[in-house]
């Protein structure tokens, strides 16, 4: 779920629903975006194995850097402590907000809704927000996936970029979490 090593690609989870064209959307184009960088390896930092493997390079070479690795969970839903972790961000980006309502719409009171309006529908406060507890959280990890989807306790696909606590369920949200893995954003790029 995280990275590891500093110098580890970032983790970008997807909760695909293999049934919906837009999932498997966004799954196609987290795919496409995730080609490596290539960073510069000058032979000051050339490991001893690949000098004697393939003799001293006086000239920089070039070596592929992973931009992200995907998670795909298929016909999954998150467990408590990502849920909690997912919640918190919430706070990171306004579209966050309204991204975590549309996927898990019964965590949030329908009369905090119904108070809300039109295009203020997404105008709640977090605080409005209510995960349910961990044991129930493990009942609706048992549960049947397409009874989830039935009875509208999860709506995905769900994008997660850890790394940079944004959260995405439809192409415009996605775009805002590869704009952090664009070339020009990224130190080691070319």
């Amino acid at each position: 779920m995280f990275k590891t090593i500093q110098s580890n690609p970032g983790v970008i989870t997807i909760f695909h629903n293999v049934h919906s064209q837009l999932s498997k959307s966004l799954l196609t184009k987290l795919q496409q975006s995730a080609k490596p960088y290539h960073q510069q390896v000058s032979s000051k930092h050339q490991s001893i194995l690949s000098k004697v493997l393939h003799g001293n390079s006086d000239s920089e070479s070039k070596s592929p850097l992973e931009k992200y690795t995907i998670e795909q969970i298929n016909s999954g839903f998150p467990t408590y402590d990502q849920l909690k972790l997912i919640k918190s961000f919430v706070n990171s980006h306004p579209s966050s907000k309204t991204t975590f309502i549309d996927v898990f719409p019964k965590f949030i009171d329908p009369k905090v809704l119904e108070s809300l309006n039109g295009a203020n529908k997404y105008n709640f406060n977090i605080s409005d927000l209510k995960i349910p507890d961990e044991m129930e959280i493990i009942e609706l990890l048992n549960t049947d996936y397409e009874r989830l989807l039935k009875d509208g306790w999860f709506k995905p696909p769900l994008v997660i970029d850890w790394d940079n606590s944004l959260i995405a369920n439809n192409e415009f949200t996605l775009d805002r979490i590869l704009k952090h893995y664009s070339a020009e954003n990224h130190s080691n790029g070319d």
